[in-house]
């Protein structure tokens, strides 16, 4: 025996999609948010540190070489990077 009836189940199947929708599009919402503040971030710190080397340098710097550095090792924490920069810089006095 089936209780309520067809047309109720159906609103409340659709009731309860909507809503996972709803928390779903938040929850992938937030970390697009994240990802953006992160490629902000270091976007930033690239630059910063492009602009202090380029100080040190006098401009003596390979643009080609020091986009090759940043990107050698892929996806690193911006610390290993700076290691990675500061020592290319040492090796190119």
């Amino acid at each position: 025996m089936r209780l309520g009836n067809h047309e109720n189940d159906d609103q409340s199947k659709d009731a309860a999609n909507a809503a996972q929708r709803g928390v779903d599009m938040g929850l992938h919402e937030k970390q697009r948010t994240r990802q953006a503040t992160g490629c902000k971030i270091s976007m930033t710190n690239i630059f910063e540190h492009r602009e202090g080397t380029r100080a040190r340098s006098g401009d003596a710097i390979d643009n080609r070489q020091a986009h090759d550095i940043v990107l050698r090792d892929g996806p690193v924490p911006l610390q290993i990077l700076e290691e990675n920069v500061e020592a290319w810089m040492a090796a190119q006095s």
